[in-house]
């Protein structure tokens, strides 16, 4: 080969090695950018509060469209999969008042996720922990905080063995879930980090999770506005980028893009990190695909009802859009903020060969500083799939987030691994 052969052949290498850096570049940026919209005030945390989640929705099915997804024919060619869930919410008043004090909602406490409407003011009883171990000292503290709520210090000692805390734990639910005893309810405090949820039923009797210490809390003023739905509707967004060559068949990507909405009307759970940045994540990868389309098609699958117990992906399951047989392997993706620590992934012990192939890409491209194997959990949408005989790998990344609080905002990811990420999982499922 000639001298300028060569030349000219190693001008087209930098060229193209040049014009990869850039896609990849644009791509994460797009990705990151729609984790900053997903997380923002507008979508009201994307939860069932103002029709945060519907909101999501729109937007991501308009980014599929606008990646060149297409919608599932069995799905009327739409890209909305609409199903029904039961969701206990708080759309309205967060008002909550210790000694005369007002408290700041997702900072100073917390509202149980079961938890009813109530409004009025209220004595309080304060309760010795321990009381809550034994029916007779139960049942004593109860007839002291008849019609009144009451007080207990939720901070373990270190002489409290874990079967205590337990009981302690269960008790405390026996006493806000039973209509027929006089507490009012309760206030339950702990110096640890709040952590939110949401749930699909109610009990009859609040919880109030304080994170602020009060000192000789006597009375208690509320006015907190709940709403259990029964049927409350909501969607997946589904789509595909068809396959090069063997179509009918599927790498499936997903994440859920739902998150805990809003807590009354000023304390919002943005989801940034949990789970704006997986849907930020595969959308990225579209973005990917629909420029470097694979030899079989790759379906993205957004699901709603993750935090509400794996409800979008369950009813999914239940009614594919795709035959299940022929998807050759799903990635299911969640908390992609970090990745200081690398990545971890769930089912990476069982399906060991495409774990090894992983590594193997990693090893030789130094993306990640670990990827970590973990067995099989019910801790994502990757769950009924894999009950299902689906091969799928569950991947969240490594590090110091905020997780289930008002603090997991946009400003505080990381984003430590972003870009090397998204090219270690592009890599990955072109192997298939």
């Amino acid at each position: 080969m000639s001298i300028m052969l060569k030349y000219i052949g190693r001008c087209v290498l930098l060229v193209s090695m040049f014009c990869v850096s850039i896609c990849h570049a644009q791509e994460a940026e797009y990705g990151k950018s729609i984790v900053k919209q997903l997380s923002s005030p507008e979508y009201k945390g994307r939860g069932y509060t103002q029709k945060g989640d519907w909101k999501a929705a729109r937007f991501i099915a308009e980014q599929f469209k606008k990646n060149g997804a297409i919608p599932f024919p069995e799905n009327n060619n739409q890209y909305y999969q609409k199903y029904s869930v039961a969701v206990n919410y708080f759309p309205g008043k967060m008002d909550v008042k210790l000694n005369g004090e007002e408290l700041k909602p997702g900072v100073d406490y917390l509202v149980d996720a079961t938890s009813p409407s109530v409004k009025g003011t209220y004595n309080i009883v304060v309760g010795k922990r321990r009381e809550m171990l034994d029916s007779a000292s139960l049942f004593g503290l109860m007839g002291k905080a008849a019609n009144a709520f009451v007080y207990i210090d939720n901070g373990p000692d270190s002489t409290e063995s874990a079967e205590e805390t337990k009981v302690i734990n269960q008790n405390l639910r026996y006493i806000q879930s039973d209509s027929s005893l006089p507490i009012k309810g309760i206030v339950s405090y702990s110096p640890k980090k709040l952590t939110w949820t949401v749930l699909p039923f109610q009990n009859p009797k609040p919880l109030i999770e304080l994170h602020k210490p009060i000192a000789n809390p006597h009375t208690i003023q509320l006015n907190i506005q709940a709403r259990l739905d029964t049927d409350y509707e909501t969607q997946n967004v589904a789509g595909f980028i068809k396959g090069t060559e063997v179509s009918d068949s599927l790498i499936v990507i997903s994440a859920h893009y739902d998150h805990l909405g809003k807590m009354g009307d000023n304390a919002i759970f943005y989801g940034a990190n949990d789970n704006a940045s997986g849907t930020g994540f595969i959308l990225a990868l579209m973005q990917y695909f629909k420029n470097h389309p694979t030899k079989y098609s790759v379906a993205f699958l957004s699901f709603s009802g993750e935090e509400l117990g794996l409800k979008g992906s369950e009813y999914f399951v239940s009614h594919p859009l795709f035959d299940l047989k022929k998807v050759k392997f799903l990635c299911n993706f969640d908390m992609a903020g970090t990745g200081v620590d690398g990545i971890q992934i769930v089912n990476s012990s069982i399906f060991t060969k495409q774990l090894q192939t992983l590594d193997s890409i990693n090893q030789k491209y130094h993306y990640l500083k670990e990827i970590k194997p973990r067995g099989e959990a019910a801790n994502s949408d990757h769950y009924w799939f894999y009950q299902n005989g689906v091969p799928s790998f569950f991947f969240y990344t490594l590090g110091g987030v905020n997780y289930h609080d008002v603090n997991d905002t946009y400003d505080s990811l990381p984003f430590s691994a972003w870009d090397n990420y998204l090219q270690l999982v592009e890599r990955f499922v072109q192997t298939f």
